[in-house]
């Protein structure tokens, strides 16, 4: 490992919009790079040190670019959850009960209240329905319940 390499890696890391992989290999060669310099002779001593405090400061800040990463990455997730959840609430249990229904006259296709598409059918289809789409059928006088069916997971 170079300083050289060490910029690059940096360079990388603020301009990716993604974690930079970091192998074992290479965080084995940081760690190698920075003992060397510490342990370099007297006379290149205070050169070393000006170089230890920018690679110091390199690997915090690539160290600190990547927690910002993963934590705008964790925050993305949690708020897809969280979307996912309340569109959930809103769709309601009653969305997932489904009713065996068998069908009388033809029905053109329709969005269910699962928000899956369903038919269009024919007379006699025997089909799983939600409950509400199954009961505003039954109301209409289009189908008939056959077996009442539990809810989904």
């Amino acid at each position: 490992m170079s300083y050289k390499k060490l910029l690059e890696l940096w360079i990388n890391e603020r301009e990716s919009k993604e974690l930079v992989e970091l192998s074992k290999e290479t965080i084995e060669e940081l760690k190698n790079y920075l003992e060397s310099l510490e342990e370099m002779e007297d006379e290149l001593k205070e050169l070393r040190e000006i170089e230890i405090q920018r690679v110091k400061w390199l690997l915090n800040n690539i160290k600190q670019i990547r927690r910002e990463k993963i934590i705008k990455k964790m925050m993305e997730k949690a708020e897809i959850d969280d979307f996912f959840s309340k569109l959930n609430l809103t769709l309601g249990k009653r969305a997932t009960k489904k009713i065996l229904v068998r069908i009388l006259q033809d029905v053109p296709s329709f969005v269910g209240a699962d928000m899956k598409i369903y038919g269009p059918y024919k007379a006699e289809d025997v089909v799983l329905l939600p409950e509400q789409n199954a009961e505003a059928l039954i109301k209409r006088g289009m189908a008939i319940i056959i077996e009442r069916g539990n809810d989904e997971v």
